[in-house]
């Protein structure tokens, strides 16, 4: 974050819930990364626990990095290209 973003960041951050790595989204997780590895794709265990949480709460991904996340069970919004 460069300094002139401080402000537009607060808000962003402010408009987001934390929702708590439970234990059945860490072996949700695990079970990712597990059926991904059978298949020849290595998932880092951060994805996975992203991927498990927003299938957990049926929520969207957005991200600009759709190869991370494989599961064609997971909603995403694509972002923008800039």
């Amino acid at each position: 974050m460069r300094p002139a973003e401080a402000t537009a960041t607060e808000e962003l951050f402010e408009g987001l819930e934390c929702i708590e790595a439970t234990q059945k989204i860490a072996c949700s997780a695990g079970m990712l990364k597990y059926e991904w590895a059978r298949k020849g794709v290595t998932l880092e265990i951060t994805d996975a626990i992203i991927a498990a949480t927003t299938l957990s709460f049926d929520l969207y991904l957005a991200t600009d990095n759709l190869r991370h996340f494989p599961m064609s069970e997971l909603n995403h919004i694509d972002l923008p290209v800039t």
